[in-house]
């Protein structure tokens, strides 16, 4: 059993790519049924982008993070509606 109830995999550098540039999808799958298995929630981030939806949805997530996808402009601009 994993020790906190949550687990969020991320990217360090926002500019190298989004998180499923850089890694490969059967790897998170196994990363999110691993945890999962753990009773232990899973979320996936790093420059994802609102057309990256539909293959992290396909890796069942418990939640996902976007910041560059819902800003306007860049990551660090205001939300776009």
């Amino acid at each position: 059993r994993l020790p906190f109830a949550a687990l969020m995999i991320d990217t360090a550098d926002k500019l190298a790519g989004s998180l499923l540039d850089r890694m490969d999808g059967s790897k998170l799958r196994e990363i999110v049924a691993s945890v999962q298995a753990e009773d232990c929630a899973i979320g996936l981030a790093g420059a994802l982008r609102i057309s990256d939806w539909p293959r992290i949805a396909a890796l069942a997530p418990d939640f996902a993070g976007f910041r560059s996808a819902v800003c306007h402009g860049w990551r660090g601009g205001a939300l776009d509606g």
